[in-house]
């Protein structure tokens, strides 16, 4: 690991903001009714990521065969999986050396044509995946056999496990299935599905299959909208903790509605977020005692912008990353034992921004994805400072 101290550069930063700073008052209780708190995310600091994380460390995944492009991580203690971005395979590797992976692709017993979603499943030690042939396929790892195959009622968006024959699951609404926009808890022997949490529409539309957050005691599952809402599994209950709305967002309240069950107003929503500006996200939230991250995307002029946001009970600031010298955007790929994670798999030539000096972050990325075995991904773990609201000159 490695610490980084501020540069003079991000202090001026902050001095230059420091006006533009709103406090508010936060609490949050389970339990409770969240209170709504709005963010005036007009304003946002650009900085180095150096300059805003305490540690980070980088994990080249070891292999000696060609990674394809990969999304959709998520890691389990020290195994970590990666869906390739065809929805074909799902990789396997145990502290990031490849072990196998799945590509049952085909039309037979156990087999699939595209991989919707996945999870992993530490109770019994197997791969859950989401078909596109409206069933789940239990693999067993390492040797990825089929377990069994059962039919699902819900177009499933993500999934988390529970126990050794449960998942939780955030299902979208589809004309094909029985079940509609929600939160559910899934049999996966039988495939039989329980609602705990209705959606609306445009909170399950949003929802990425591996957003879910394991903490020491609970599971947060972050569904953006309007609010957006980080909801907390815990104990079989499930309550929201905090919804988060954005100033100016400029979606109109028949955008968000709950009733978007007409294809005439699924398209009228499409359009919408194809053609307009908004603000919306409660991607990846890290909750701590003392700051609270999430991600978010705000689509500004036809360009979509990678931001984060930290709060506490008393402030909060709109950040944008870049790493000096790294052509990349910086938004997670996943979160890990607390940390954020970067996949980056980008070629070395388009990596690389020859308009500024790499900093000491970027010359580690490229130094390590030139030793790259068949220019495999690489990861990039970091924690942003607790400290980072409180270091204002």
């Amino acid at each position: 690991m490695n610490k980084n101290s501020i540069s003079l550069k991000f202090k001026h930063l902050i001095q230059m903001f420091k006006p533009t700073i709103l406090y508010v008052s936060i609490f949050f209780s389970c339990g409770e009714k969240p209170q709504n708190t709005t963010f005036d995310i007009t304003q946002h600091i650009e900085c180095s990521l150096e300059d805003c994380i305490e540690e980070y460390a980088i994990y080249p995944l070891k292999s000696d065969i060609p990674i394809n492009q990969i999304e959709f991580g998520m890691a389990f203690d020290s195994l970590s999986f990666y869906k390739s971005s065809n929805g074909k395979e799902i990789y396997y590797f145990i502290n990031n050396e490849y072990i196998s992976k799945l590509a049952s692709i085909g039309r037979g017993p156990g087999e699939y044509i595209n991989i919707n979603n996945y999870t992993y499943n530490p109770h019994n030690n197997t791969i859950v995946i989401s078909s596109e042939n409206e069933k789940f396929h239990i693999y067993s790892l390492p040797d990825m056999n089929i377990v069994r195959t059962v039919n699902r009622d819900g177009f499933v968006k993500g999934m988390y496990p529970l126990s050794d024959s449960t998942i939780l699951t955030v299902n979208h609404c589809d004309e094909k299935f029985h079940n509609g926009c929600g939160i559910y808890i899934v049999n996966i022997n039988n495939g039989h599905s329980s609602l705990i949490e209705e959606i609306p529409y445009i909170n399950s539309f949003w929802f990425s299959g591996n957003e879910f957050t394991q903490t020491d005691s609970s599971i947060l599952i972050p569904v953006s909208g309007c609010p957006n809402r980080i909801i907390e599994y815990k104990n079989k209950n499930i309550n929201d903790i905090a919804h988060i709305t954005y100033k100016n967002n400029n979606i109109p309240k028949e955008i968000y509605a709950n009733d978007i069950s007409k294809i005439d107003k699924k398209i009228d929503f499409t359009n919408f977020f194809l053609g307009n500006d908004y603000k919306i996200g409660c991607f990846y939230p890290i909750i701590t005692d003392s700051l609270t991250t999430l991600w978010h995307t705000p689509k500004t002029n036809s360009q979509y912008q990678y931001m984060m946001l930290a709060y506490n009970n008393s402030s909060y600031i709109n950040f944008s990353f870049h790493i000096p010298g790294i052509n990349r955007r910086i938004i997670p790929d996943y979160v890990a034992n607390g940390y954020y994670v970067l996949i980056i798999q980008e070629p070395i030539d388009y990596l690389i921004d020859t308009s500024e000096s790499l900093s000491k972050l970027g010359k580690e990325i490229i130094d390590t994805m030139k030793k790259q075995n068949n220019n495999n991904p690489i990861l990039l773990y970091f924690k942003i400072k607790p400290s980072i609201l409180n270091e204002l000159p």
